[in-house]
């Protein structure tokens, strides 16, 4: 099994700017990683899923084909936020990206053939998991959709919640924006990081 992400990938101006926050958080911290474009990329993910080895060729055509249709739009990052110690700038969860992520899922599942990646297997068995969340794992092996996704680039994550929510409230974090012309097919790494991407897919104007 190939676990895969389609996400969002920022231009350089905002690209460099998560990796000098990553490294401002990461370093004295001891964050479990910091973005560097190399071996940690900085990304927007909007689908997660898993798929059979032979599939991938068809992912990549299937992929390629919906984006061709795709019109680029803004996303907005406009505040720090953390969620059990990933520190992470927010975007603003426009209809557009909503009708983006839509399309991605809509079109990428089937090729999934069912597939259920170990993560989402252990979280449906979590007594604490919600059943909203169980459906979308169910139907779509990936629970942030619909009302639960929240766009956002991660910065970093750290081992103490209570430390990451500490720095997230003190952190000082610039608006930013970029256009949504570039489109990852990524290899997923610990922690939901981004350590290869696989092809980008430009988006025309």
């Amino acid at each position: 099994m190939l676990e895969l992400n389609i996400c969002l990938l920022p231009n350089k101006k905002v690209s460099d700017e998560c990796i000098r926050l990553s490294q401002s958080i990461a370093k004295p911290f001891d964050g479990l990683f910091i973005l560097d474009n190399k071996t940690h990329h900085p990304h927007l993910s909007l689908y997660h899923f898993g798929i059979p080895n032979k599939n991938l060729s068809h992912v990549k055509a299937a992929a390629k084909q919906l984006i061709g249709k795709v019109t680029p739009f803004t996303i907005h990052l406009f505040k720090p936020s953390q969620d059990k110690g990933f520190i992470e700038v927010s975007a603003v969860n426009s209809l557009a990206i909503k009708k983006l992520q839509r399309a991605i899922i809509n079109t990428i599942n089937p090729l999934r053939e069912g597939l259920q990646r170990p993560g989402m297997v252990d979280l449906m068995r979590q007594s604490t998991t919600d059943s909203k969340t169980k459906n979308n794992i169910e139907q779509f092996g990936y629970p942030y959709i619909r009302s639960a996704f929240k766009p956002h680039i991660t910065l970093t994550r750290l081992a103490g919640e209570q430390k990451a929510k500490t720095i997230t409230r003190e952190l000082q974090i610039a608006p930013m924006r970029f256009m949504s012309n570039k489109i990852g097919l990524a290899l997923i790494g610990q922690n939901g990081t981004c350590p290869k991407i696989i092809t980008i897919f430009r988006v025309q104007s």
